[in-house]
């Protein structure tokens, strides 16, 4: 029923919540880099990936993929998490305090 009322499967919707929150364990891992220069989006990318095929994001039968990752991004976008500056295909993720 969700995907009628929001054009986006339960399913998805928990995975991108998932991702979410791991971001916001990232940067609780790594506050002291982040805080400081940012996250370049490559490298959250290629260190989710990493994550995911390990089995610490969700399960390893689903590939993580990059549309998910800017979902959640724009997720903690609209609620004042982060911001995303510079070049749209590889922008650097700032932590908002």
């Amino acid at each position: 029923m969700d995907i009628i009322t929001t054009g986006v499967s339960r399913t998805s919707a928990d995975r991108i919540k998932v991702i979410c929150d791991y971001i916001k364990i990232v940067h609780e891992k790594f506050a002291e880099k982040v805080n400081f220069q940012g996250l370049k989006y490559s490298n959250l990318f290629e260190y989710m990936r990493s994550k995911a095929e390990n089995g610490e994001i969700g399960d390893k039968t689903s590939p993580f993929l990059e549309s998910e990752l800017i979902e959640a991004l724009t997720a903690l976008e609209e609620d004042g998490v982060i911001s995303r500056v510079g070049h749209k295909r590889n922008p650097t993720i700032r932590w908002i305090q």
